[in-house]
């Protein structure tokens, strides 16, 4: 009877250790992808600030900065547009 307990015990810690084992996995996994996102925001974010930069510079330097409205000219995206 004891070799039967003991059996089952060591089958039940052999079934937890994977649990653990692929729960570990998909925590790193998770890791990985969460820095990619992490990154992914960080272009996002200096991309803006360098669009920001633009519209400050050429409004230094004199530009006239305008919205661009796809409605009057189905060309052009929303955003904005300079002219000089």
């Amino acid at each position: 009877m004891a070799e039967n307990m003991e059996s089952l015990v060591l089958e039940r810690l052999r079934h937890i250790r994977g649990r653990v084992d692929q729960i570990a996995d998909d925590v790193s996994d998770l890791k990985h992808r969460m820095s990619g996102l992490e990154q992914s925001i960080s272009l996002v974010k200096l991309n803006a600030v360098n669009k920001t930069a633009a519209v400050i510079r050429a409004a230094m330097v004199g530009c006239c900065i305008e919205p661009r409205d796809p409605e009057t000219n189905p060309n052009s995206e929303i955003g904005w547009s300079l002219h000089v």
